[in-house]
């Protein structure tokens, strides 16, 4: 914060002095661009002491592995591509995975430690593979053929503190459009899931019985 005010000290005045042209702009993205790559900086800083004060407290340093796993896991696909990485406050997760691994290895943790268990359903149908742009129709593959009309269900792998593993876990409900084993599904809106959350290789699992 203190640096970004110091800068500010005399980004303003050019930005102002611009009028509003080309250079105001040029100006205040390279503040931002500057603002960000210190946040990054800082974050990571911040990982590696937290890790570090985790194991000096005699916690597993794994842990903070897995955390980040978990959040990865649950992370939504936006600003998710290297292009936009220049702009994020925070180190990618998987990069935040991989320097904290290292280090938590270095610790004396197991790779057994840094990995998060996964629990699969053998009723799973088949996989989210694509999203009809502006709608909330999803393109699916699956291993048998669904029939038009037929209720599914959408999961996602989310952590399950009950057996402490990754287990899929319904995050929307969605109707069978085009029947075949390559079906397009709409969601049902009106349901109570969050179903914006629906992204390629979510599950798709058979409805529930009623």
């Amino acid at each position: 914060m203190l640096k970004a005010r110091q800068r500010a000290l005399w980004t303003l005045p050019l930005v102002i002095l611009s009028g509003g042209s080309a250079l105001g702009y040029a100006v205040m993205l390279g503040d931002t661009l500057i603002n960000q790559r210190y946040s990054r900086k800082m974050e990571r800083e911040a990982d590696e002491l937290g890790i570090k004060l985790l194991n000096d407290a005699g916690f597993d340093p794994g842990g903070l592995v897995t955390a980040m796993k978990k959040l990865l896991h649950i992370e939504s696909a936006i600003n998710r591509y290297e292009v936009s990485d220049i702009f994020a406050s925070h180190p990618d997760t998987t990069k935040r995975i991989d320097y904290l691994a290292e280090a938590a290895l270095s610790m004396g943790a197991t790779s057994e430690q840094l990995e998060l268990r996964s629990v699969d359903d053998p009723a799973r149908l088949g996989n989210i593979t694509s999203r009809i742009p502006q709608s909330n129709v999803f393109a699916a593959r699956c291993t048998q053929s669904l029939d038009h009309g037929q209720k599914v269900c959408i999961k996602k792998m989310l952590w399950d503190d009950e057996v402490n593993a990754l287990a899929p876990k319904t995050i929307a409900t969605a109707t069978v459009l085009s029947p075949g084993m390559f079906p397009n599904l709409a969601l049902d809106v009106e349901s109570d899931y969050f179903f914006v959350d629906v992204m390629v290789g979510d599950g798709v699992y058979p409805a529930p019985v009623e």
